[in-house]
């Protein structure tokens, strides 16, 4: 069962989540998922925007420490995508 804080995550369509598990970063609460969309497989670690106001998109970045990651922020919440595989 996912907390409050990460229950409204949202899925692009055609995306099919693999594994999802809630984990602590350092002293951040956060989202793992591994995920298939059009033949590419990937990872993220999704935020509560709220959890890291205080943070910059590099601190984020260090925070993840993951080589070809991208970040994306969204409404209520920060994406940073990694692990990018084509199937």
């Amino acid at each position: 069962m996912l907390s409050e804080k990460f229950k409204n995550i949202p899925l692009e369509k055609d995306t099919t989540i693999l594994e999802r598990k809630e984990l602590r970063l350092e002293d951040y609460d956060v989202m793992y998922e591994k995920w298939s969309y059009e033949g590419i497989r990937a990872e993220s670690y999704v935020f509560f925007n709220e959890d890291i106001k205080s943070l910059s998109e590099k601190d984020v970045l260090l925070l993840v420490n993951k080589k070809g990651s991208n970040y994306k922020k969204a409404d209520y919440y920060t994406f940073v995508n990694f692990g990018f595989e084509v199937l």
